[in-house]
């Protein structure tokens, strides 16, 4: 078993990286037909950091999965997790 093997299972045991959040957009990239170069130049997003945040090496920002969606012409749930909103963050409605 390699270094790299190691990490990836003590992450994913330890909650650190998620089966879901590595497969979705890969999922989603191979199901529309679409190649890792292809991706990149229709989101503006590097072939290298699709590919960690494919394989969950990477988190993206709010703000750059709001843009990948919106170049690619699908929602943000079809190529992230949503993560769920702490209430500490929610605002009350403005009268």
């Amino acid at each position: 078993m390699t270094l790299l093997m190691v990490w990836f299972y003590s992450a994913l045991l330890s909650g650190a990286v998620t089966d879901t959040a590595i497969s979705k957009l890969r999922d989603w990239r191979r199901a529309e037909g679409f190649s890792l170069p292809e991706v990149s130049g229709l989101t503006g997003v590097s072939v290298a950091m699709l590919s960690r945040l494919e394989r969950g090496h990477r988190q993206a920002s709010s703000r750059l999965k709001v843009r990948m969606a919106r170049r690619l012409g699908v929602q943000v749930s079809d190529l992230f997790e949503l993560e769920p909103l702490d209430e500490s963050d929610a605002r009350e409605p403005v009268a």
